[in-house]
């Protein structure tokens, strides 16, 4: 296709994003504005989404200000990748500022927070903002429970961990995945209480993947439990191991 528009650009760009290909991505962005085509919200937005990924601020930063220059109105999708954008920047006074300015908030919304502050080693806020999210009326979804699990998991709060762990079917009926297990065993492990740990893995409705089972071998690993560990270790194999 050698005459892209704006459309061509964005199925191109946005396709990218989609596959984790987010360099390409960007590249992309670089060469549709040497072009002279203007983006469009959809791009923005996805642009942003990568910059969050590759954790590229200056980039991000730089996205941000053309879209403010644009005169293109906002939207809760380019909102949303701001929030994320920033937060796993580590830039939280920026995430909070985009995020005080929205009028609507969705789910993303508040994950994006949630993991953002998780991620820059502020836990305990994060779960902060899981409760002010309970408050909006908004509920949390699959992907909320991994971001509220992990900043349980790296600030040490096991038994608030357990609590989300336990309600996310419980109240909210959310099927339980892999990584929600994988954070909660890190969590109970890390806080050693292995044999908790031992316990939920044989209890799993799903067969443990590779992630769940690194995560109970780290917590072996930490409190020198060479027994289990090696068990682990058969399990990450390949071998369907159960472990005693």
């Amino acid at each position: 296709m050698t005459d892209k528009d704006v459309i061509s650009w964005t199925s191109l760009l946005t396709s990218c994003v989609r596959n984790k290909s987010y360099e390409e991505a960007l590249r992309l962005f670089c060469e549709m504005r040497i072009m002279g085509i203007y983006p469009d919200q959809i791009v923005i937005a996805a642009t942003l989404s990568a910059c969050a990924e590759l954790t590229v601020l200056e980039f991000g930063k730089q996205v941000h200000a053309n879209f403010l220059k644009s005169g293109l109105g906002s939207s809760l999708s380019i909102d949303n990748s701001l929030v994320s954008m920033y937060a796993k920047c580590g830039c939280l006074v920026d995430a909070n500022k985009v995020f005080d300015s929205m009028e609507i908030r969705d789910v993303i919304t508040w994950t994006a927070l949630i993991v953002g502050y998780a991620q820059n080693g502020r836990g305990k806020e994060s779960l902060n903002f899981y409760d002010d999210m309970i408050a909006s009326g908004v509920k949390p979804d699959f992907i909320a429970f991994i971001g509220l699990l992990f900043a349980c998991s790296h600030a040490g709060l096991t038994e608030h961990g357990w609590s989300y762990f336990q309600s996310m079917e419980k109240v909210y009926g959310i099927k339980l995945g892999p990584e929600h297990y994988a954070c909660m065993i890190d969590l109970l492990g890390h806080s050693g209480k292995l044999t908790k740990a031992k316990e939920l893995l044989n209890q799993m409705a799903i067969e443990p993947d590779a992630i769940v089972l690194k995560a109970l071998l780290g917590a072996c690993k930490v409190h020198g439990n060479v027994e289990l560990g090696e068990r682990a270790s058969l399990c990450n194999l390949g071998h369907k191991v159960k472990t005693q």
